[in-house]
């Protein structure tokens, strides 16, 4: 039986459909949508000015992460966060939800204690924010998400040379509108909303591909305050009567027969 020369509509319909689907089966990757990286460049810059400029300011969190145990169990952790900042030295955070710590720093020590088993932590660190924030990532193996906003240049905490993305279009966050960027790394991939008023974060999204424990992340950001009031003993640790000190754990290097590799030891405070 010859075919005629023009398919009837539903098979025209069934027929994309089944290529589409061969497509995806072949492992045939769609296209994403194009990304506008000039504006995604420009609406991060302004958000980086607009923090940088702030020399004190505070902000509240919700958090969401997946968290996978050795067990290969996968669990997720909620939880909520407020933070205090005084550039270029000073920083305070708690949050409570399924973990609950709270933390100082005063440009000297970073402390924190954990009510839930009454221990705490305390470590000598250097004497900024931004260098403080680096040795954690790297010698303590923290990876922390929301500390991008932290530094005296977002832009240059969120870009490198191998991040490539830009603005995808409009999402509302808790009431506003935001500016919807997507970016990709070798390490991590992460989105972030920009309040187009105010031109400071309204979401950050962040999956990192190389840590399989801690791999996905969404921070939502509230109650911004840039001329935030500091008092004098704001950032003085205050650690209860009976808590036990323990150590943080520090990423050293091992020699093995192979290639380098590092493992988690206790540091020596």
């Amino acid at each position: 039986m010859t075919m005629p020369a023009v398919l009837p509509a539903v098979y025209r319909s069934g027929l994309l459909a089944w290529i589409l689907i061969l497509l995806i089966l072949d492992g045939i990757a769609i296209p994403s949508q194009d990304l506008d990286a000039e504006k995604g460049d420009a609406l991060l810059k302004a958000m980086s000015q607009k923090l940088a400029s702030a020399q004190t300011f505070s902000f509240h969190t919700t958090e969401f992460h997946d968290r996978i145990k050795r067990s290969g169990q996968k669990v997720q952790i909620n939880t909520a966060r407020d933070v205090l900042v005084k550039r270029p030295n000073g920083f305070w955070t708690k949050y409570t939800g399924d973990v609950e710590w709270e933390f100082w720093y005063d440009g000297k020590m970073l402390t924190g204690v954990f009510p839930g088993k009454k221990i705490y932590v305390q470590r000598e660190m250097p004497p900024t924010i931004d260098d403080t924030m680096d040795m954690l990532a790297k010698r303590h193996n923290m990876d922390l998400p929301m500390s991008d906003v932290l530094y005296s240049s977002p832009y240059d905490a969120f870009m490198n040379a191998q991040t490539h993305g830009g603005y995808s279009g409009k999402d509302v966050i808790n009431g506003s509108s935001c500016g919807h960027l997507i970016y990709s790394s070798a390490a991590v991939d992460w989105q972030l909303w920009i309040d187009e008023k105010t031109s400071l974060p309204c979401k950050l999204e962040m999956t990192y591909k190389n840590d399989t424990g801690n791999s996905f992340y969404r921070i939502i950001f509230s109650n911004w305050n840039l001329s935030a009031k500091i008092k004098e003993n704001a950032f003085a640790f205050k650690i209860p009567e009976g808590y036990v000190r323990i150590p943080m754990l520090e990423r050293v290097a091992i020699r093995q027969s192979g290639p380098n590799q590092t493992q988690t030891e206790p540091t020596n405070p």
